[in-house]
């Protein structure tokens, strides 16, 4: 299974190189409202099928390089098993980080969620040895529930029977052991160094 890293590319590439949606990235980004709103913006844009929002909140935009990390290393740890946002790309207008382009779980607002904190899912045990507060783990995972589900389908027998998701999305403040710190903060340097995760506009 791929990694979220070249996904992360493959998505943010297809963003940059499409000036219609940058311009309409643009419109959102440029509207005082929003700016001021911290608040999440369902935008209704999408790339390669899926959602786009815009996360104007103060404190997950002063976090980004923390929540790019801590997304990476969920999904490295959990060897691609938890289901962690596939976009996340800081947009920058006039040289200031204005806000991040996320994929939108509600899938434009269709997706009911939940974030009372839940288990991480089969993987749980194994990955919380490599975070420092289990508690915080647990407030990382959100339910998201499609319209007209039935039930959890546990056994993926019944095709008909839509099935809520587990998504490790609100990474940003769950924090890895000390033992990974060196490694941690040489991902963060990488990443700021990539112009693939930056966005001008």
């Amino acid at each position: 299974m791929m990694g979220i890293i070249p996904i992360f590319r493959k998505l943010h590439a297809l963003i940059k190189g499409n000036p219609d949606l940058i311009n309409k990235i643009r419109a959102l980004v440029s509207d005082p409202s929003n700016q001021n709103s911290n608040s999440y913006l369902i935008t209704g844009l999408q790339v390669e099928g899926i959602y786009l929002g815009l996360d104007f909140k103060e404190n997950h935009l002063a976090k980004f390089w923390t929540i790019l990390a801590n997304t990476a290393a969920v999904d490295s740890l959990s060897h691609q098993k938890a289901s962690v946002a596939r976009v996340l790309l800081p947009i920058y207008l006039n040289g200031k980080h204005v806000a991040t382009l996320t994929e939108d779980v509600s899938q434009n607002g269709v997706c009911k969620i939940y974030d009372n904190g839940i288990s991480w899912g089969p993987y749980h045990d194994y990955l919380v040895n490599f975070f420092v507060n289990t508690n915080d783990l647990i407030k990382a995972v959100f339910v998201i529930e499609p319209p007209k589900k039935k039930k959890i389908n546990t056994e993926m027998n019944d095709p008909e029977v839509m099935t809520s998701i587990l998504r490790v999305i609100d990474v940003d403040h769950i924090e890895l052991t000390p033992t990974f710190a060196p490694l941690y903060e040489e991902t963060i340097t990488t990443f700021k160094d990539d112009p693939i995760f930056s966005l001008s506009v």
